[in-house]
Parts: C-alpha cells; sequence; structure tokens
C-alpha cells in the first residue's frame, strides 16, 4: 500500500473519529459523483459494485429525489432523509454503469454536463482515462424522465482564475450547446474543482436558479442556493466511510481537502469536480 493510499485512508477514518462531535448532519445531501466502473485508478472512480450498494443503503435509510424536490423541501418533515444523486462532466460510465441501476430502480439524477469535450467528442482534459457521454447517450437517459440537466462551464475552467467577460463566455456558450444539443435550458450549475469565485458568482446569479460549490455538509433552510454543498463519493469510500460521510459528513476530510486547494491554487487539480 502506497504512503498517499495510507495518508487517505487515515484522513478518512479520522473524519470518521471526529464527525460525531458536530453531531449528524442535517438536510437534504447531495451526492458528488464522477466516473463509475472506469477502472482509471483515479480517486473519483466509484466501482459498479460500490455504487450499487450505495444505492442499496440509501434507499433503505431515506429517500432518493431530484434536485428541485430537495431544494422545495429543505424546511420539511422529511428534508433529513433525501438524497439526491449528481454526476459531474458526463463521463461515459455514467451511462454505461450508473444508468441500468438507476433506471431500474426508478431513481432521478441530474447531470453536470461540461459541453465543449462532449460536443468536440473528447476525454475531459485531454485524459483518456475520462471518456466522455456522446450527446445521443444522454438523450436516451433523458428519455427516461430520470434526469435532470445541469451546467458545468464549457471548458472545465477553474472560475477563480477567470475574468467576468471570458467567464460569460464560456457559460453562454455551455448554455447555447445544451439548448442546441438536447432543447433544455439549463437551471442549475455546479462550479469546476468545486471552486467558487466572485466574478463567477455574478453571473450564476443571473442566469441559473441554483449552484453547487465543493464538499461539505447537508443544505438547510436559509442556505444560499447559489453555494450548496455536496458530499463527494470517492473510490476509497468503503460501506463503513460511506455510511459515516452520510451520517457527519466528513467535515475534517473536507476541511483538509479546501485547505489543499487553497494552497495549490491553479497548480493542482482537484478529484472531486
Amino acid at each position: 500500500m502506497s504512503s498517499r493510499h495510507l495518508l487517505i485512508t487515515a484522513v478518512k477514518w479520522a473524519s470518521v473519529l471526529t464527525d460525531p462531535l458536530a453531531g449528524p448532519r442535517r438536510g437534504p445531501r447531495i451526492l458528488i459523483y464522477h466516473q463509475v466502473g472506469a477502472d482509471s485508478g483515479l480517486e473519483m472512480d466509484v466501482s459498479v459494485h460500490a455504487l450499487g450498494r450505495q444505492l442499496d443503503w440509501v434507499e433503505r435509510h431515506g429517500r432518493v429525489v431530484d434536485l428541485e424536490t430537495a431544494l422545495q423541501g429543505l424546511d420539511g418533515p422529511e428534508a433529513d432523509d433525501m438524497y439526491v444523486l449528481t454526476f459531474d462532466d458526463g463521463h461515459a460510465g455514467v451511462f454505461e454503469h450508473a444508468y441500468p441501476l438507476l433506471s431500474v430502480r426508478g431513481l432521478p439524477f441530474t447531470l453536470y454536463l461540461t459541453t465543449g469535450p462532449i460536443e468536440g467528442g473528447s476525454s475531459l482534459h485531454d485524459d483518456a482515462r475520462m471518456r466522455l457521454l456522446s450527446w445521443r447517450e444522454v438523450e436516451e437517459m433523458m428519455g427516461s424522465g430520470l434526469v435532470t440537466i445541469g451546467a458545468h462551464t464549457h471548458e472545465h475552467l477553474d472560475m477563480r482564475h477567470h475574468d467576468e467577460e471570458r467567464l460569460r463566455q464560456d457559460l453562454a456558450t455551455c448554455n447555447g450547446v445544451l439548448e442546441l444539443r438536447l432543447g433544455v435550458k439549463p437551471r442549475h450549475f455546479a462550479y469546476p474543482w468545486g471552486h467558487w469565485s466572485a466574478a463567477g458568482d455574478r453571473l450564476v446569479r443571473e442566469l441559473y436558479d441554483s449552484a453547487v460549490v465543493g464538499g461539505g455538509r447537508g443544505i438547510r433552510p436559509g442556505d444560499d442556493m447559489y453555494m450548496l454543498h455536496r458530499v463527494p463519493v470517492m473510490a476509497r469510500d468503503g460501506d463503513p466511510l460511506f455510511r459515516r460521510k452520510m451520517w457527519g459528513g466528513f467535515r475534517l476530510e473536507n476541511g483538509l481537502r479546501d485547505l489543499r486547494d487553497s494552497l495549490a491554487g491553479s497548480s493542482g487539480r482537484r478529484e472531486t469536480s
């Protein structure tokens, strides 16, 4: 086992031990997934078997709802038992491996799509391990009535490092492609890398009804609808760790990840993007 693997595992178990001090997570949990079953070796690549077990657990302990239902029910009596499934970027494994599980169970989910590489038929960041969906596959999933389409920029920009005009062009292109290819005007947005930016915030509030950022806690009444936290699900989140993450949120892990990203700046890539 590598030293990096040992460190990641140690941080996860430290989070398990410290989360009870803060109490259980309240409100709907918005889960972040990326790749499914790609065997890429990346931490954001969840196996098909793991996803199936995670869906089993969520269905036993709560109810999977679409994003709109969760946002409208924040102050309702069932809020703590709601789970929202989101998939970032548009990885091919969502159609090949996740969608068969979701469709047979009738579970709604959100796709936050990065339109540039999908439109170009390329992989995300030109990394062959990150093969993306085709528009035909997206359309087939939309035909099930289970899918909410969200925007995730056109070029997967880290929005902290671009001015407002550059971001405006990118978001306009992303929205235009989604309308052209899918007939959808996206109402929800996910910040790439989970990084909020002031310049991006002004535009996102103009263009969308909600926006999600990086990992953290559940969402609650009074939360800013344009800075909603999600729970990242990673390859090493085995059954015990996944259960604890759903209960407490791995606040320590998320805090350390945010610290790492703030120190790394644009030189590092985040695997919960």
